[in-house]
């Protein structure tokens, strides 16, 4: 059940702390800086021995006071909402998302728009198949990248979840949605994107 969890991350990104799952809290936690999952029982991973990053999770892990207001609803219906989409790392580029441009120096040329670099082709330069920053939800007004949403409940067991949604913010770092299961919990972060697709499946 926890190897899903592995493709959330990104071996050779320059952030340790999103390279790889780790041990934390008697379960393992994974993170691409986007979103972060946490799942009970696994142990398999190196214990998490950055005490601010620790701080930190622990703090957007826990039920948040911010929250402004908590609502029930059940991993099917997220799943309805959010598409059938299953995050797969990409392996062609191996998660970096580009490839160094080989044919010009340093500096760039015209086949890579000066960049130095070019997109990975498999992954359009995404880091994961098939993911976009297209596919949006919202949930109290606020907008969450839906392939992401979908990348964690397609992966969970059926059950009721509770879901503590964070008051609108216009900080350069707002609060990030808290959604909890029985045996997991995951984090997403918002999008400053607006689109009219909400979120209506609650249970309450």
């Amino acid at each position: 059940m926890s190897q899903w969890i592995e493709q959330i991350c990104l071996p050779h990104d320059r952030r340790l702390i999103v390279q790889n799952p780790w041990s934390l809290q008697g379960g393992a936690i994974a993170t691409n800086g986007w979103m972060l999952v946490w799942l009970e029982g696994i142990d398999t991973y190196a214990t998490l021995d950055m005490p601010e990053n620790v701080l930190l999770i622990e703090r957007v892990l826990k039920p948040s006071p911010e929250a402004l207001t908590i609502r029930n609803t059940t991993v099917k219906a997220l799943q309805a909402w959010a598409g059938n989409y299953i995050i797969n790392r990409c392996e062609n580029c191996r998660g970096i998302g580009y490839f160094d441009h080989d044919h010009c120096s340093g500096g760039g040329c015209e086949g890579c728009d000066y960049d130095g670099y070019i997109d990975c082709e498999a992954c359009n330069g995404q880091s994961w198949i098939g993911f976009d920053q297209e596919q949006l939800g919202t949930i109290n007004g606020t907008t969450y990248n839906l392939k992401m949403i979908a990348g964690v409940v397609n992966c969970i067991g059926d059950g009721e979840v509770t879901v503590y949604i964070p008051k609108p913010s216009d900080s350069p770092m707002p609060p990030p949605l808290q959604i909890m299961g029985e045996k997991w919990k995951a984090v997403f972060m918002p999008y400053k994107e607006k689109c009219d697709n909400e979120f209506q499946g609650w249970t309450d």
